[in-house]
């Protein structure tokens, strides 16, 4: 073989970033290394991008197992398997017509990027050299608005690569990037849909459900656990915390208006949540709520429900429609698991009528005569974490 097989990565988004973009980089390659482990391959951190090679000789053996893992790291624009060459143009060229020789094209470009300054031939001298060169050795035309074939080179300090096979990365951010948030993850289609979109701008997402066992089944903890290990090829290493809300559902049943039980479960949701975010140095919250979708997610709702909290609240989905988050939600492969059965905590003990337009003043009144910091306390002592 005329040149070693590699993988390049280019970065995304954050290669626009300005001094702090070596701890950008540094993250996105911390999380290439984990989502290739166990492939044998070592990563190598080159000029604006990152170089994945074999352990041993530098042939790549599971390009397939490499591609479907790199397509879900966020931080990457784009990666190819391609080849690095030593030495210089005579080498490139030679190297490049010998390795298309059983590439299937009509039509073809050559587009080159120098980082290399100090290489003799410019970008467009590449380009025009070594077109002619493919087009001695191969029946083929040259096409470049649309080719069939795109050979890309980069000239680089770091060596000289080439490829033609370009997958599309995941774009966005690093995740770990943009701190640490809690995900107030239920069962169903919105919130594992929220939290992707969080990982997507580089927050690393922990995990917190609310569940009423034993009154119900612990079909929504399998069922959470289930959309967790999904979002894993997003976001490895992850933690789910559960906290069982029964007790203090029963309370705020029996001593607060039924009317006004969501607005007061989801308070006591979001205050409990908080707690837990602080006592693990989080950043913030997120919730799959959208404006107007149900009677818990008025705007006076919402107000009333994470009020009061001195952590930023995150609603990534509160401009999305319902369909909208359903075709997300089938994109990343969550949906099936979330239209399965199961008991939500919040539909247990709720009244027929639910207030739309709860008044902040209203709420804390109530709050203040029932066993509100007892119920967190209860609350936080009985979670219990799960990594997956």
């Amino acid at each position: 073989m005329p040149a070693a097989r590699v993988v390049l990565i280019h970065y995304g988004e954050l290669a626009l970033k300005g001094g702090n973009r070596k701890q950008f980089e540094k993250q996105l390659e911390q999380n290439v290394r984990i989502a290739l482990r166990g492939l044998s391959v070592v990563t190598h951190r080159l000029y604006g991008r990152l170089l994945v090679t074999e352990k041993t000789d530098g042939a790549l053996t599971d390009e397939v197992a490499i591609a479907e893992r790199l397509s879900h790291v966020y931080g990457i624009a784009k990666f190819s398997c391609g080849y690095e060459i030593e030495g210089g143009y005579a080498e490139i060229e030679k190297a490049v017509v010998e390795l298309l020789r059983d590439t299937p094209y009509r039509t073809f470009a050559v587009r080159t990027l120098r980082v290399d300054k100090q290489f003799p031939l410019t970008s467009e001298d590449v380009n025009r050299k070594l077109g002619a060169a493919i087009l001695e050795r191969y029946r083929s035309a040259v096409d470049l608005d649309n080719p069939e074939l795109e050979v890309r080179c980069i000239i680089s300090p770091d060596g000289h690569f080439v490829a033609w096979k370009w997958h599309n990365g995941a774009g966005g951010l690093p995740v770990g990037s943009s701190g640490v948030v809690f995900s107030l993850l239920s069962a169903g289609i919105d919130s594992p849909v929220a939290s992707h979109r969080m990982m997507k701008r580089g927050s690393r997402v922990r995990y917190l459900h609310f569940h009423s066992y034993p009154i119900t089944s612990r079909a929504s903890i399998d069922q959470v656990k289930e959309l967790v290990s999904v979002l894993q090829r997003y976001q490895p290493e992850s933690q789910l915390y559960c906290v069982p809300f029964a007790d203090a559902q029963k309370v705020i049943a029996t001593q607060a208006p039924s009317m006004l039980r969501v607005v007061l479960y989801r308070r006591l949701m979001f205050q409990i949540a908080e707690a837990l975010a602080v006592q693990q140095h989080a950043h913030g919250l997120v919730t799959g709520e959208s404006l107007g979708q149900v009677a818990s997610q008025t705007i006076e709702n919402m107000t009333a429900t994470s009020s009061d909290l001195t952590l930023p609240v995150f609603r990534p989905l509160v401009g999305f429609d319902k369909q909208e988050i359903m075709d997300e939600a089938k994109r990343i492969g969550t949906y099936d698991i979330s239209i399965q059965p199961y008991e939500d905590c919040c539909s247990l003990l709720t009244p027929k009528r639910v207030e739309t337009r709860a008044r902040l003043h209203v709420v804390r009144d109530i709050q203040a005569k029932l066993p509100w910091n007892e119920m967190i306390q209860n609350a936080l002592q009985q979670v219990e974490e799960f990594r997956v």
